[in-house]
C-alpha cells in the first residue's frame, strides 16, 4: 500500500512533463507579441521551443497580445474569446506599460492587473503552479524615449513593476523582472527594431535566458 501511495504522488508531481502535448497561454501586450520581431523569436515562442528541448511536449503558444494595449483592453479581448477555465497548462502574464504610457491612473493598473493574473490562474490546469508574471523592461533607454523626452519614465515603471509583484506575492505567482536586465542594453541599437522603440529578437531572447530555467523548474 505504500509503494503504491508513494508511486501515485510521484505521477501527479510529474504530470505536466508526462502529459503528450501540454497548452501554453502568453497574455500580454507588444512585449509579448513581438511588435516587427518574427513569431518564434519572440521571447513565449522561444520558452515553447525550450520545453519541447527539456523533453516537455508544448504546442504552438496560444498568444492573446496586440501592441498597445492596456490592462483593461487585454481585459476586454479575453472576454471576447472563448477561452474556457482550466483549459492551458502553463499560463504568462505580461502587461502595464502602456498604462503607464498613456497616463491611465496607476490604481486602474492595480485593480485591473490583478484582475488579469486572476484570470491567468483561473485558465490554467494546474493553478499558481504553473503561471508566472514578466515584469516591465525599461524603455526609457530606448533610442525613441530620450529622443521624445520619455527618459523619466524609468520611475513610474518601477512603480508598476513593484505593484505587480507584490500582487504577484499576495497570489503565490512567480515574478520575473527584466528592469535591470533592459536597461543594460542603452545605446545598443541592434536591441530594438526599427522603431527605436519596441525590442529586437536579439533582447528578447536575453530576456528568455534570465528566466528560462525558473520556468522550467515550474513545470518539471
Amino acid at each position: 500500500m505504500k509503494t503504491s501511495l508513494v508511486f501515485f504522488i510521484l505521477i501527479s508531481l510529474n504530470m505536466f512533463s508526462m502529459q503528450s502535448q501540454n497548452s501554453y497561454l502568453a497574455l500580454g501586450d507588444s512585449y509579448t507579441v513581438g511588435e516587427s520581431v518574427p513569431s518564434e523569436k519572440t521571447w513565449p515562442y522561444l520558452i515553447a521551443d525550450f520545453l519541447n528541448q527539456k523533453g516537455i511536449d508544448v504546442l504552438e503558444p496560444k498568444v492573446i497580445a496586440k501592441t498597445g494595449w492596456r490592462t483593461d483592453e487585454l481585459i476586454t479581448a479575453i472576454d471576447d474569446t472563448d477561452l474556457k477555465s482550466e483549459s492551458y497548462d502553463l499560463v504568462s502574464l505580461l502587461i502595464g506599460v502602456n498604462n503607464q504610457y498613456q497616463e491611465k491612473p496607476i490604481n486602474q493598473f492595480t485593480t485591473e492587473f490583478e484582475i488579469l493574473l486572476k484570470k491567468a490562474i483561473a485558465f490554467n490546469k494546474n493553478g499558481v503552479q504553473t503561471t508566472f508574471v514578466v515584469g516591465i523592461p525599461d524603455y526609457s533607454i530606448t533610442p525613441y524615449a530620450l529622443k521624445n523626452d520619455k527618459e523619466n519614465a524609468d520611475q513610474e515603471i518601477k512603480k508598476y513593476n513593484k505593484i505587480a509583484q507584490l500582487i504577484c506575492e499576495k497570489y503565490n505567482v512567480d515574478y520575473y523582472p527584466i528592469f535591470k536586465l533592459s536597461r543594460a542594453f542603452k545605446g545598443k541599437e541592434n536591441y530594438f527594431v526599427d522603431d527605436e522603440l519596441h525590442p529586437s529578437a536579439i533582447q528578447y531572447q536575453k530576456w528568455f535566458d534570465s528566466f528560462k530555467d525558473d520556468v522550467f523548474r515550474l513545470v518539471n
